[in-house]
């Protein structure tokens, strides 16, 4: 998983936080669990991430974009900080995982594999999740 703004990457793997600028190329997904408008205030932050599991929304996010790898969009510069940036370090302390700011000149998309998707381990149950996110009105949505 990676970060980056709007303005530098418009490859696969996208998962907006945050409304895309206009003139954003289409292909990007939204993020119904952490996505706030541009006017939520920090005590609506701090309540998303209370009542959000880290290791969950780590696997939607995997699943969202499978078999790419993704990429929490936000507006922001980096040496701001941002609600993506916060999003990442609220994953990765929780998770144990590193989530760097992409390098646009240097990133190439990779496709993940299933040591990624912690937890799960045969095609039976990728599919089964693949199923519960193209029906979010569900009771077991996983998004």
């Amino acid at each position: 998983m990676k970060t980056a703004q709007w303005a530098t990457y418009s490859g696969p793997g996208r998962i907006a936080l945050s409304q895309a600028p206009r003139g954003t190329p289409k292909g990007y997904r939204l993020s119904k669990a952490l996505y706030l408008g541009s006017d939520a205030t920090l005590a609506e932050v701090q309540a998303s991430f209370a009542l959000a599991d880290a290791c969950a929304i780590w696997r939607a996010f995997h699943l969202l974009v499978y078999p790419h790898e993704p990429v929490l969009m936000g507006e922001a510069p980096l040496d701001v900080d941002s609600y993506r940036m916060q999003v990442a370090c609220w994953i990765a302390s929780h998770t144990g995982e590193s989530i760097p700011e992409l390098d646009p000149k240097t990133y190439r998309p990779t496709k993940q594999g299933w040591p990624t998707l912690h937890g799960l381990h045969s095609a039976n149950q990728l599919n089964q999740a693949k199923i519960l996110r193209l029906h979010p009105g569900s009771k077991r949505s996983i998004s």
